[in-house]
Formats: structure tokens, C-alpha cells, sequence
């Protein structure tokens, strides 16, 4: 793959050394998705190649058009149908050219400054990529943290805007009650409103009182006055409670009549107003709540996890970087032929370079396609965020203007107060591009906050990693190739293999010669429906899991669950099922089980008990080719490595 340019490295070196980007007033525009992803992963079939190939497939599509100029209806038929195999042979040869290529160019291990150009360069490629994938990582994540940021802004606004439209209905409510229970004369000594029967008895208590003040002469007209009089204003739209209001043991002239009219009126009217509320923009409050309450759950999971993946994937690769460096820089002062002696080795540990450098490189391989993929489901996601906030300001800014509108009806003696809220509201913004700038303010405003508590807090050195540091410029025609293209493999193919035990059967696995002195044996998923003579490549992509990444779907679903919390890791199949040191096996043929038979017998070193003892640990498997020819191609290839 092409790593990212050196004018792009060093430009972004010297803009961080000037300034801040985020301290600076110009600020560059935040990305509406997760920043690009690396180039694609390695193919073993360069450009040359493939150009080649469609060349032949442009001229053979020629031909075929000249031909069924010609041809009768079933020549043409017959010609289709060659020309759509010609792809298919076209991706063939080519393949077979490559592995032709590699069989010529590498038929035996390779010299030390080889083995020792190919260290640098990717110490250099490390360096390279480290450097531009922790500055895209940490932009993701602050961004993605300003975004959760914003989330929690937006749910914390629509909450305080349910407890305040709650808290006005519920105190209106009370309100209501208070004025109805003094319209009705159901107030108690104590100021509280009581029920009716309650209230009854409270007024045959209260005319008792009256009648004894002045020997039941001190109001006048006391006895006319024990009616209810209803209201006759003709308004409809006031309910019949206003029947109750009671004007018991009241003159007719009396000063308070109106008092108690204005009550109930006021009454009726809060009673409206808690009613329209209540049904109408608390109702739809509490649906904005809860539908904003189940979109963030989904998101903050959905990006938590997407941000998680990445950070794993960029982990594996400097694991896998780490584990590389370590064996590769014994294997480049020739100290592995002693690993016995080194501390800390185990002496049984398969110390083939180019398995840990084919897990690099896949491990690189892998985080490309992470990226990829998880570009597509941030973009969506950022977007999906600026489209949720806008709607929900745009709901919630309808009912807030509806909630104060009917305040202003309610509360027409204090107009300036509502008046001042109502300016606010009505000149709140309504065009979604200036929201969404607004949005974007927003988001920069508290990412220029978390960068500068990141960098008081953490200092990181994205170099950090071992041989990474002066290290030297990467060639620009640099290209992160296949493991299977690694000068390390010297000879790879699908074959059968057998162990020696009684009930073990013949199964297809992957073969791989190293430069090591190394046979490697992986083992082919039941699932990939791989056989003999299928191509290595094809056999090898079969080792490498599919890519999953959290979508939302998934996360809605319950569906998505990653791989490491299932206690597997990507590169599970990568991992030989056995590792042959060759130096110290036996090649030996069975004809009773075929002319393309062989078996291989390894001395194993003794561990533990078996070092008390004379008995010697050995391993058997008995390899089989597709052809007597092929196995004597396999056989010299592993004499030359060392095994007798």
C-alpha cells in the first residue's frame, strides 16, 4: 500500500511547531466524517501486471466483436461465453506469473543485507505511519468526544425544558386548586383548599358562627343570600364546574361578590391553560425526551464503540510492530542461531521472522480496512447527529414558543416578562445551515478545550515504539506488499498433511517455507472449501477473518459483538497450527502411501520431566502433494533449509 507522502508528513510537522490549530482563530473546518482512511490493503498483483492483463482482455473483447460480425447465432453465443472466461483466466495467469516471479527470484534464503534492507525500510514505514495515524486518531477522537459533548448539551437542554413545562403545569395545578377552593369557600383555618363534603361541613360551621354573632341580626338579608348563583357571562368555553361558586351568607351588595367571580374566572382560566399544556406541549416534551433518550443511546454506543475498534486495530499493529522488531533485530546480529542462551527465549519458541512480519503486515492490512470502514460509518453518524440536533431545535423551539404563548395569554398582566422570552425564542435561528454552523462552533469551541486539558494532562510521543527513532526517510516508491511477497517466504502451497496418531484423517492446510529454516503449516477454516492447487493467495486470504465494524444496525439489533470480547483475536487463523524447525527434522518417503508422499519427523528438545530421561521427543506428519513432481520440488527446498 502507499504510505501517505512525505510533503504531507513534513507539512503537518511544521504547522503543529507554528501553532495550535485549535488555539488559533483559524480554525480549519471540522470533518464531516472520521478522517480518510489509510490506502487500500496490499495485493500481490502489481500495476504493471494488471495493466498488462487488461490489455489482453481489451484486444481479446476486439477480436470477439470481429468474429460475431461474422458468425452465425450460435458462434456468437459460443464466443460470449469464451469471453466471459477470459477474466477469469486473465486473473489466472497473472496470479501464476507473480508466483513464477517469486519461485525464480527467491529459490533459497536470502543474504543478510537483504534481510537487513528489508528491517530498515519498514523501521521507516513504521515511523512514517505511526506518526500520521495517532495525529488522524486523535482528531477522530476529540472530535467524536466533542460531538458526545454535544449530545449530552442537547439532552440536558430537552430535560430542563420537560422539568420546566412539568414544574409550571404542577404549580398551576395547585394554583387552580387554591382558587377554585376559595371561589367555592372550601378553604379550612389553615389556608388549605378540602374536599366538597369536607367544605359543606366547614360552611354549616361557618353560618352557625355568623348566626350567633349579633343574635343572628348582624348580616342583613342572611337568609335571602343561601343560593347559588351561576354564571352569566355566556362564555361556552368555561366549564359548568363554575356552578359551585358559592355566595352563601354573602349581602347582595357585597364588596367581595366580585372577588369571588374574579376568583372562579381566574380559576377557569389556569384550568385552560394546565388542560392545553398538559395535553399539548408537555405530551410532546416527553415524546422528544424519550425518542432523543433512545437516538443517543444508539449513537454514543455506535461511535464509543467505532472509536474502540480503531484504537484496538492501531494496538494489534503496535503489538505486532513491537514483537517484529524484537526478533528481527536478533535475527540481524545472527543471534537467534543461539536462542537457547538468550534470556528470555523460550528455547521451543518459533523464531521465524517472517511470521512476525507476516503479522505486521496484515495486522497494517487490517487496520486500513478498519479505517475504511469506519469512515463510512462516522460520516453517517456525524451527520446523522447534525440532522437529530437540528430537528430536535427545531421541535423544541415550536414548543417552548407554543408553552410561553399560552403563558402570555395567562399572564397578559405581566407581559414584559413573557415578552422578553418570547423576543429570544422568535429570533432563535430557523435556517438549518446556520444551525448546523452553529453546531460546528459549538463542537470546535469544546474540542479546543479537551485538546488543551489533553496536552496539560498526557504529553504522548507518537515515535514512541520501539526502533522507531532515527530512523531514516522511507523511499517514496515504498509499498507495504503481501506477506507472501516477503523476500523471508521461500516457498508457500496448499497441501494435505497427517499426523501420526490413530485417529487423525488427511486434511488440506497451508505450507510455508521460510528463510528462517522454517516449515509452517496453517490451518485451513472448514468453511473455505480450499484444496489442492488452489492458489496460495486465495488460501492465505482464507486465514484472514471478514472485517466487521459496529454499525448501527448491529448496535440496535444487539447483533454486534466484537471479536476480542469473545476472547478471539483477527489473527487467530494466522497462527501455524505446526512449526517445523528443519535443522532438526527427517524427510523420509512412504511408498505405501503414495509416489507423492512424504513424512517429516522433528527431534523436539526436552522440556521438563523429559530432561530426566533418556526417552527422546519426536513428531510425525506425512505430507502430501498433487504430484510426484511437486514433491520433489518441496523435497529439495527443505534439504536446502537444513533437514536430512
Amino acid at each position: 500500500m502507499d504510505p501517505p507522502t512525505e510533503d504531507d508528513a513534513k507539512a503537518k510537522e511544521a504547522t503543529e511547531k507554528k501553532t495550535d490549530p485549535l488555539d488559533s482563530d483559524t480554525v480549519p473546518d471540522m470533518p464531516d466524517s472520521a478522517p480518510p482512511p489509510p490506502p487500500p490493503p496490499p495485493t500481490n498483483v502489481t500495476e504493471e501486471e494488471t495493466a498488462d492483463v487488461a490489455k489482453d482482455d481489451d484486444k481479446k473483447d476486439d477480436d470477439a466483436v470481429v468474429e460475431d460480425s461474422t458468425t452465425t447465432e450460435a458462434e456468437k453465443d459460443e464466443a460470449k461465453e469464451k469471453k466471459v472466461d477470459q477474466p477469469k483466466e486473465s486473473v489466472a495467469k497473472s496470479t501464476d506469473k507473480v508466483a513464477a516471479t517469486a519461485e525464480e527470484e527467491e529459490d533459497g534464503p536470502v543474504s543478510h543485507d537483504v534481510r537487513s534492507k528489508t528491517f530498515h525500510e519498514l523501521r521507516s514505514y513504521e515511523a512514517k505511519r505511526r506518526t500520521i495515524y495517532t495525529s488522524k486518531m486523535k482528531s477522530t477522537s476529540i472530535y467524536w468526544r466533542s460531538f458526545r459533548d454535544l449530545l449530552s448539551k442537547s439532552y440536558q437542554e430537552t430535560d430542563r425544558a420537560e422539568n420546566l413545562v412539568r414544574g409550571t403545569v404542577v404549580a398551576n395545578k395547585a394554583y387552580t386548586e387554591f382558587l377554585r377552593a376559595s371561589a367555592e369557600d372550601r378553604i379550612d383555618g389553615n389556608g388549605m383548599p378540602v374536599a366538597e363534603a369536607r367544605g359543606n361541613r366547614l360552611k354549616q360551621e361557618r353560618k352557625k358562627k355568623y348566626s350567633s354573632l349579633g343574635g343572628g341580626q348582624m348580616l342583613m338579608n342572611l337568609a335571602m343570600n343561601n343560593k347559588i348563583v351561576e354564571k352569566v357571562n355566556g362564555d361556552s368555553s368555561i366549564p359548568d364546574v363554575q356552578s359551585s361558586v358559592s355566595f352563601e351568607n354573602l349581602p347582595d351588595d357585597s364588596l367581595v361578590s366580585e372577588l369571588v367571580q374574579c376568583t372562579a374566572d381566574m380559576a377557569d382560566k389556569f384550568t385552560e391553560n394546565v388542560n392545553f399544556i398538559e395535553d399539548v406541549a408537555l405530551t410532546k416534551l416527553c415524546e422528544l425526551k424519550k425518542e432523543l433518550e433512545a437516538e443517543l443511546s444508539v449513537m454514543s454506543v455506535l461511535g464509543d464503540a467505532t472509536i474502540y475498534e480503531l484504537e484496538k486495530a492501531e494496538e494489534d499493529v503496535q503489538k505486532a510492530w513491537a514483537a517484529f522488531y524484537s526478533l528481527a533485530c536478533l535475527a540481524d546480529s545472527n543471534a537467534l542461531t543461539q536462542k537457547a542462551n538468550i534470556k528470555g527465549i523460550d528455547p521451543n519458541a518459533v523464531t521465524d521472522v517472517w511470521l512476525v512480519e507476516m503479522h505486521y503486515r496484515m495486522a497494517v492490512a487490517y487496520l486500513t480496512t478498519v479505517w475504511e470502514k469506519s469512515s463510512a460509518e462516522l460520516s453517517t453518524l456525524f451527520a446523522g447527529v447534525k440532522e437529530m440536533e437540528c430537528n430536535r431545535r427545531f421541535r423544541l423551539r415550536e414548543l417552548m414558543v407554543l408553552f410561553m404563548e399560552r403563558g402570555e395569554r395567562l399572564w397578559e398582566s405581566l407581559p414584559p416578562l413573557a415578552k422578553s422570552v418570547l423576543e429570544i425564542l422568535t429570533k432563535a435561528p430557523t435556517d438549518t445551515k446556520k444551525i448546523e454552523a452553529n453546531i460546528t462552533e459549538i463542537v470546535r469551541e469544546k474540542a479546543r478545550v479537551l485538546q488543551r486539558t489533553d496536552e496539560a494532562n498526557v504529553t504522548t510521543d507518537p515515535l514512541n515504539g520501539p526502533g522507531l527513532a532515527g530512523v531514516p526517510e522511507i523511499r517514496d516508491d515504498f509499498e507495504l506488499q503481501s506477506p507472501l511477497m516477503s523476500n523471508l517466504l521461500i516457498k508457500t502451497e496448499v497441501i494435505w498433511r497427517k499426523s501420526d496418531k490413530i485417529m487423525s484423517i488427511w486434511k488440506p492446510c497451508l505450507a510455508a517455507t521460510t528463510s528462517d529454516g522454517y516449515l509452517h503449516l496453517f490451518e485451513l477454516p472448514s468453511t473455505s472449501n480450499i484444496v489442492t492447487k488452489t492458489p496460495a493467495e486465495v488460501a492465505f486470504q482464507a486465514l484472514v477473518p471478514p472485517v466487521e465494524v459496529p454499525t448501527e444496525d448491529a448496535i440496535v439489533e444487539g447483533g454486534f459483538v466484537p471479536m476480542s470480547m469473545m476472547g478471539k483475536s483477527w489473527f487467530e487463523n494466522l497462527i501455524p497450527g505446526v512449526s517445523f524447525q528443519l535443522k532438526n527434522c527427517n524427510i523420509s518417503l512412504s511408498q505405501q502411501k503414495g509416489n507423492s508422499t512424504f513424512e517429516i519427523s522433528e527431534v523436539l528438545p526436552p522440556t521438563g520431566l523429559s530432561k530426566l530421561s533418556k526417552n527422546v521427543r519426536r513428531r510425525k506428519y506425512s505430507l502430501r502433494l498433487s504430484s510426484s513432481q511437486e514433491m520433489v520440488d518441496w523435497l529439495l527446498c527443505i534439504r536446502s533449509l537444513g533437514a536430512e
